[in-house]
């Protein structure tokens, strides 16, 4: 019965890539036309969890799921989680032997607003309990952190309903995912957090956008965990700036994004240096032929630090079409010491979350498309290592050589009366096979082996997902109980 939430995503990889103990792989998953990786972690046995969102699930919305990988790549499973409307994972974050939460937003909601949504699993990715957070306008989540009492804070936007702009948007809970404080930031601009840091035991940072005098500037603030109060705010000086993503290391804090080149009428990347107080030290940015953002960065100890550039520049297509997706290493003073690797497919291609893993390999997870591949229609899921010497699989920003193909399908299922009042009838087929019911917060509502009928006069009314597996097969259908 177990296997009744299980469904595996179809694998299409690349071989690690073993040398002299550096491992390296370069992996792309997909169940349907539409998948996002966005968020990952490590994990204490060097596993990797990493979450996003698909549509293989549920043919009418698009799921947040949790996936588990091991250290060289290889799928071990994955869970989904969601009702009616679209819900996307942002980040993943694992408590050791007490569970995954995973921070996103959510449009399975009663208004059909988007809302901030945290999800807690135990060890195996069973959901313990959802907790969603917003108001009358849509909520979007940009990115999470855990802090030192355990619970988390989010922070993204709000637009929609109330507001013609965005408004910056952050809630703070405690463990268990109860709301301690939330706090909006509204001027005459788009004002966003886009990333968030942990500056030590009792504050954090965020980066983002926010307007200054009507003006919209690239800001990082500092916060107190317990009551949200500003400790310091920030503004860039170097110019039109949108700050992506953020990281504090020892004494400075390293923020990127783009700045606006209104000569060339494009974006070129950015990347700035402050210190724990958010005094500005330095900045480098750079011009492509074309639009350049340094969409994630992340710095190994002792060496330097890795950025994730997406570009749609000419020279750094391999492929037609689209953005394009390489790294680049610099140390600590912001010069360039390496390049690294490209990753390039169909359409757009995107880095969302880099790590530094425990043996010093960079771990990045993203979404690229590819359309022309006959067996995958839209975007995919990837995540890759690059070896902490820095070796990576030759070739493996082609996104063609593909080694193995594993596929489990998920079928819709036609039943009736639907909606009902007290019973479901159901097609031939799937007569004797496993079924269970559960509800839009995944608890388990009744389960059994299928026949003619199955009796629903225990459930109170509302919306539930039916799920049955055969050996071959994983049928799904929503039912509405009056």
């Amino acid at each position: 019965m177990e296997n009744l939430k299980k469904i595996i995503f179809m694998l299409i990889c690349f071989a690690p890539f073993l040398s002299g103990g550096q491992i390296s792989f370069y992996n792309k998953f997909t169940s349907g036309p539409f998948d996002q990786g966005n968020g990952i972690t490590q994990l204490p046995d060097s596993s990797y969890a990493i979450t996003g969102t698909s549509g293989g699930f549920d043919g009418n919305s698009g799921q947040a799921y949790l996936m588990l990988i091991d250290s060289l790549g290889d799928h071990l499973w994955t869970k989904d989680y969601g009702g009616y409307g679209d819900d996307i994972g942002v980040r993943v974050i694992h408590v050791p032997n007490d569970g995954f939460f995973i921070a996103g937003y959510t449009g399975s909601t009663v208004d059909g607003n988007l809302d901030f949504m945290v999800l807690k699993t135990d060890e195996s990715g069973e959901l313990l309990w959802q907790k969603n957070y917003g108001g009358e306008n849509w909520e979007i989540l940009h990115d999470a952190q855990i802090l030192s009492d355990g619970g988390l804070i989010l922070v993204g936007h709000s637009e929609g309903n109330t507001t013609q702009e965005k408004d910056l948007y952050m809630v703070r809970t405690n463990a268990v995912g109860d709301t301690l404080w939330t706090k909006t930031i509204q001027t005459s601009t788009d004002d966003i957090a886009y990333a968030v840091d942990t500056l030590s035991n009792s504050q954090f940072v965020i980066g983002g956008v926010m307007g200054d005098a009507g003006v919209q500037r690239g800001m990082l603030a500092a916060y107190n965990n317990v009551d949200g109060s500003e400790v310091w705010l920030s503004f860039n000086p170097s110019g039109d700036v949108e700050i992506l993503d953020l990281e504090v290391f020892e004494t400075d804090i390293y923020a990127s994004g783009f700045i606006k080149n209104t000569v060339e009428n494009q974006d070129d990347y950015w990347l700035g240096k402050f210190d724990l107080l958010g005094v500005f030290d330095k900045y480098i940015d750079f011009s492509y032929d074309g639009d350049a953002r340094i969409t994630a960065i992340t710095i190994r100890e002792f060496e330097g630090l890795y950025m994730a550039i997406q570009s749609q520049a000419i020279d750094l297509n391999p492929f037609p079409g689209g953005e394009d997706m390489f790294t680049m290493k610099l140390n600590t003073d912001l010069f360039f010491i390496g390049s690294g690797e490209g990753f390039s497919a169909y359409n757009d291609d995107r880095i969302n979350q880099m790590i530094v893993a425990s043996d010093g390999g960079i771990v990045i997870v993203g979404t690229v498309g590819d359309k022309e591949l006959e067996i995958s229609s839209g975007t995919d899921v990837m995540v890759a290592r690059i070896a902490p010497d820095d070796s990576f699989v030759p070739g493996a920003n082609t996104g063609l050589d593909f080694v193995s193909v594993k596929k489990e399908m998920l079928k819709s299922l036609v039943i009736f009366p639907n909606p009902t009042n007290d019973f479901i009838n159901l097609p031939n087929r799937v007569h004797g096979l496993e079924y269970q019911i559960t509800a839009l917060n995944g608890r388990l509502m009744s389960k059994g082996l299928v026949e003619a009928k199955i009796d629903l006069n225990n459930l109170r009314p509302g919306m539930y997902f039916l799920t049955i597996q055969s050996d071959q097969q994983i049928y799904s259908a929503k039912i509405i109980k009056q």
